[in-house]
Order: structure tokens, then sequence, then C-alpha cells
């Protein structure tokens, strides 16, 4: 996360494929730790968008393909 703090982040990019359910468009998920609990809406992206990801992010989804 430098020059913005010093941290490592690991990420993780899956492909998924879902067939016969039902797959939200948005969700609501909570991060849980030692503080107050905080709450994320999460969605999907297409990976045709995957440049506007934050935090060097968007390195890393045209890999899923190589």
């Amino acid at each position: 996360m430098r020059p913005y703090a010093d941290a490592v982040h690991v990420r993780h990019f899956f492909h998924l494929s879902v067939e016969g359910a039902e797959v939200p468009d948005r969700w609501i998920a909570v991060e849980r730790g030692d503080s107050e609990p905080i709450r994320f809406e999460l969605y999907w992206l297409p990976l045709a968008q995957g440049h506007v990801l934050a935090g060097g992010q968007s390195a890393l989804p045209g890999r899923l393909f190589d």
C-alpha cells in the first residue's frame, strides 16, 4: 500500500462460473475484527471494467485467463 501505508495487502481473484443458481447483482458483507464492524456493499464487475479498481488491484484480473 505504499506510499499510503506501511502495509502489504494479499489479494485473490477468482473466476467463478455459476450454473442453475440465482446470483445477486449486489449484496452486503460485514467485516468484523477488534473494532466496530465495517459494512460493505459488494457487486460484480465485468472484467472489461477491471481497470477502474483502486489500490493497484487493476493489475491482476487480466491474468485470470493467462
